[in-house]
């Protein structure tokens, strides 16, 4: 009866949690829209990348310095089989932004050996161009008959990092969104640098015998993390505590 139970209760904090990830996904969504035209590579880059701009561009020496302190470390190491140097202009197939689900890749100790799971963080996207999906990573790095697509994607991501890097405002009106972007590290993709969207509230992992169980029903290894629901009423407002902090040291008591 108790691991029925448990059962349900997975299952229906499962269902919140794609409700609330449906609605959050679709809030960073219409946020992010409006900002696309800011992270154009050739609005950031200049000559350095393909394309047409508007205007002449600010700045691109100091971008490009940017993409190469990036790139360097990603040749050095010869995990992605990149060139030297970038061939430029490079080559931009899409200056689109797109969202995915963060994923990562989770071992469990098990009586037959290590058994890896697929864990999806519901509630974190990382953000890219149309097509260049860091994801493809996984896909693209045993298969070096498609190591052109996998430079392709290397390129397409460190050009993201750098024009939200030099696009700081971007950052802040997500922050006074609520939502959380940052530029971060990660095995998943090997040591490639990826921009991550994170929502006001977080996700737990349960323990790995929920997960495996989960997985043995499900046929697959996969799993969902689930909503940490007390996060809600944690969400913070930082304008809202700006102005108590305000109107407090100006007397008023609130």
């Amino acid at each position: 009866m108790e691991e029925r139970r448990s059962t349900q209760k997975l299952l229906s904090r499962r269902k919140l949690t794609r409700a609330l990830a449906e609605l959050l996904r679709k809030e960073a969504r219409e946020y992010l829209a409006p900002l696309v035209p800011l992270l154009r590579p050739k609005n950031v880059f200049g000559d350095f990348v393909e394309g047409k701009a508007f205007d002449t561009p600010k700045g691109t020496d100091k971008a490009v310095a940017d993409f190469t302190a990036l790139y360097d470390p990603l040749e050095q190491a010869k995990i992605f089989g990149l060139a030297k140097a970038p061939k430029t202009p490079i080559e931009v197939g899409s200056a689109t932004v797109e969202m995915t689900p963060l994923e990562y890749t989770h071992e469990i100790a098990t009586g037959e050996g290590a058994k890896k799971v697929t864990i999806t963080s519901p509630f974190s996207w990382v953000l890219h161009y149309q097509g260049y999906s860091p994801t493809r990573v996984r896909e693209l790095l045993p298969d070096r008959s498609r190591n052109a697509e996998l430079v392709a994607v290397v390129h397409h991501t460190l050009l993201l990092q750098v024009s939200l890097q030099r696009q700081p405002g971007v950052l802040k009106i997500f922050e006074g969104l609520r939502f959380r972007l940052a530029l971060e590290k990660s095995a998943a993709f090997s040591g490639l640098p990826v921009a991550v969207l994170h929502a006001p509230i977080g996700t737990v992992r349960p323990d790995d015998d929920v997960i495996l169980d989960s997985t043995e029903l499900s046929g697959m290894d996969v799993f969902e993390e689930i909503a940490a629901v007390d996060d809600i009423l944690k969400i913070p407002d930082a304008l809202r505590d700006q102005l108590v902090e305000l109107a407090k040291k100006h007397g008023e008591t609130l």
